[in-house]
């Protein structure tokens, strides 16, 4: 990614395809900020619990569903 991207700041963008374990583990050796839609049926750590990620969304303010 540095070499695409040089010294400048950025945020990549991605779709549910790439919502992998694989991939998030590849973004953060990156150092990479990103932003990934989830899929329905995926789970998230959230207050130590497994909680979906339609659940979540619900109890959050603004228009994030």
């Amino acid at each position: 990614m540095k070499r695409l991207f040089q010294e400048k700041s950025y945020t990549l963008v991605m779709d549910r395809g790439y919502d992998s374990n694989d991939m998030f583990t590849f973004m953060h050796k990156q150092d990479a900020s990103f932003i990934v839609r989830l899929q329905d049926k995926r789970y998230l750590k959230y207050q130590n619990k497994r909680i979906k990620v339609p659940e979540l969304a619900l109890r959050r303010k603004g228009k994030i569903a």
